[in-house]
């Protein structure tokens, strides 16, 4: 899933320019979410983000202001600068811009840039998780992933030295995450490659943790759990 983000203090540009982002994705079948926002500090304050369509010109606080903020954050984002003043070029290579789209956008070189972009976010970001954790953000390796629990709207991402914790749900996870894991419990999502064994009290972990696994679920989870093992060739 990549997450991108438009912003730009023209709400009819930014309207257009999403509508035409979602119809681009939408016919590569590549998966996203898309959010707008009118000023930088909207879109600092509701990251991460993998690809941003900024503006240069805006109120409050221009896009190379944001672009500067949006580079000390632990999280790496592409970004690609959108406006109608050429001589902005050369300050868009300062703050590592991966692209400069010139206004009024041509839709077969938003098409180009967009397409570029989300393939290699597709190959960098596919076995990666971003959160936010004390304003700091982080991309979590999924294969360090143990397994994730949520406890008084509090999700925790346990990873075999540490664990992350953030505000959120567990269904925010559940369409990123790929078949290796298993929401085995209405608080719980499991990863395969660290199950040892498993019976109806329990998941039990190769570093000596267990989750619990609901009576609904338990059935479904013992046939994905076997379909797994036997697509890595573990069971004959």
């Amino acid at each position: 899933m990549i997450h991108i983000a438009v912003c730009d203090d023209d709400a009819c540009f930014v309207k257009e320019v999403s509508r035409q982002i979602a119809d681009i994705l939408n016919g590569a079948q590549i998966p996203y979410t898309l959010s707008a926002f009118s000023n930088g500090i909207q879109l600092l304050e509701n990251g991460p983000f993998d690809l941003v369509f900024l503006d240069v010109e805006m109120p409050n606080m221009d896009g190379m202001e944001t672009a500067r903020r949006l580079q000390t954050q632990e999280n790496h984002c592409y970004l690609v600068f959108l406006t109608a003043y050429r001589q902005y070029v050369f300050a868009a290579f300062d703050v590592e811009a991966s692209h400069y789209l010139i206004k009024p956008i041509q839709p077969e070189k938003l098409q180009e840039v967009l397409l570029r972009l989300a393939r290699r976010l597709q190959t960098e970001t596919g076995r990666c998780v971003a959160v936010r954790q004390g304003g700091i953000l982080r991309r979590i390796p999924l294969e360090t992933i143990h397994f994730i629990e949520v406890l008084d709207r509090k999700v925790y991402l346990h990873t075999g030295k540490e664990v992350y914790d953030f505000y959120g749900k567990l269904e925010r996870f559940e369409g990123e995450l790929p078949e290796d894991f298993f929401r085995c419990h209405r608080s719980y999502i499991v990863n395969f490659q660290y199950v040892r064994r498993y019976d109806k009290m329990g998941i039990h972990l190769s570093n000596g943790e267990s989750v619990p696994v609901s009576k609904r679920k338990y059935t479904e989870f013992c046939k994905a759990f076997l379909y797994y093992l036997k697509k890595k060739g573990e069971l004959l």
